[in-house]
């Protein structure tokens, strides 16, 4: 049955349900602190090296993008367990002070070596390597798989969408179906890494310094008493930057309609950057809009663009890029890889 979340009220610093430097320390597996607790007890915390690699990789799945370290090393260096962290465990009933008392004045004193992001990388070769303390990397092995696995997950998807792709951009579009908020900003970074020429995420965009992109929804069009009216009010206050989105009803209809509207602005020396899909239906919905247009012309700089249930060729599944992605800064939401990153101690 569906149960209501415990009592947080004695530990503020979680209340707000936001991972945030003061709690991430907490963002780990129970078992990392009950193995440390035990190195700790017995005289353990020695020196060990942990690899960070995919065991596999499916028949389909040629290659990986590599991305997250940029976040990863941020975690490493900042990690520490405030008061309140520790009371928190204190609070548990099985850790005893030795535990405590390390983690009181943790901090990651070991070293990293690992893949730069945005190259290419296989199973089974390490995307990062950490020698330190034992209680130190061991903690650190749940945010780690976590961060470096996802956004490496991304980052190749992106990348196989950008082979597919050739010469036509696409851009980051999932921060409404990512799995949580952080997921979305990670996303839209990763998919960057990978190929994406942009995002809708605005706050990727500031903390990034991603391109940003965004036209409009249905509900935009829905709101005016005929589509060309949409369109007209768009276009004005965006002038040769607007997106026309032309299947909210009839996309063939809708394509005739946005071209006479492309065709009245030009006498105001406005011109329509592009037209967009996102019935996902895209080859339907592409033949349509060629017949609806067949007649008319737009600007010749525009272009068309399509959204929601894309998906990468075969081919582009199994070829690799010639050379690394996108190596800086920070597409697609991605279906589930079968592919497994595993902690290994050397």
């Amino acid at each position: 049955m569906p149960r209501s979340p415990g009592d947080h009220t004695r530990f503020p610093m979680a209340a707000s349900h936001w991972v945030s430097d003061d709690n991430v320390a907490l963002l780990t597996d129970l078992y990392e602190l009950t193995m440390a607790a035990a190195y700790v007890a017995h005289g353990l915390d020695e020196p060990a090296t942990f690899d960070l690699f995919v065991r596999s990789l499916p028949a389909e799945r040629a290659f990986l993008v590599t991305c997250g370290l940029e976040q990863a090393l941020d975690y490493l260096e900042g990690l520490h367990f405030p008061p309140a962290a520790l009371e928190y465990l204190d609070s548990l009933g099985i850790f005893d002070r030795r535990l405590l008392d390390r983690l009181a004045t943790l901090r990651f004193t070991g070293e990293v070596w690992a893949m730069p992001e945005g190259e290419i990388c296989f199973a089974g070769e390490p995307l990062a390597r950490l020698t330190g303390p034992l209680v130190e990397v061991q903690l650190a092995e749940t945010f780690l798989l976590n961060c470096l696995g996802y956004q490496t997950l991304v980052a190749s998807k992106a990348a196989r969408v950008a082979l597919a792709c050739g010469e036509r951009s696409f851009f980051d579009f999932s921060a409404r179906r990512d799995h949580g908020a952080d997921a979305a900003l990670k996303a839209a970074r990763a998919a960057y890494v990978g190929g994406a020429a942009g995002t809708s995420n605005v706050l990727a965009g500031m903390a990034y310094g991603i391109p940003l992109s965004g036209t409009m929804a249905h509900s935009y069009v829905m709101r005016f008493a005929d589509e060309a009216e949409a369109h007209r009010t768009f276009a004005r206050v965006f002038p040769g930057k607007a997106t026309l989105l032309i299947d909210t009803y009839d996309t063939e209809e809708g394509a005739r309609i946005a071209a006479r509207v492309a065709t009245e602005l030009r006498t105001e020396g406005i011109n329509i950057r592009a037209v967009r899909l996102d019935s996902g239906r895209a080859r339907y919905g592409t033949s349509s809009m060629r017949r609806g247009t067949a007649t008319s012309r737009f600007s010749p700089q525009a272009t068309s663009m399509s959204t929601s249930s894309l998906r990468c060729s075969r081919g582009a599944r199994r070829s690799m890029p010639s050379a690394s992605a996108r190596a800086s800064g920070p597409a697609t939401t991605c279906p589930r890889s079968r592919s497994c990153t595993s902690w290994s101690r050397m």
